[in-house]
């Protein structure tokens, strides 16, 4: 599935986030992230939510999740 916002492109097929058609550098769960809070847009997601969803109970920092 691909998802447009602004002026990129997240193809979760391919694990691929991309910014005018070129391919960025981004780590499996920066993608995980964006999907997650694409699918979820319009309703305030919290942290422990994300943690569960994406870090699976793993502590995540402040610094990482921004």
């Amino acid at each position: 599935m691909q998802y447009r916002f602004d002026q990129f492109v997240l193809d979760t097929g391919q694990f691929l986030l991309l910014q005018h058609g070129q391919s960025l550098s981004a780590e499996p769960q920066v993608i995980e992230l964006i999907q997650y809070l694409l699918e979820n847009h319009g309703r305030m997601v919290s942290r422990d939510e994300l943690n569960r969803e994406i870090w699976h109970g793993r502590v995540v920092s402040d610094s990482a999740l921004s």
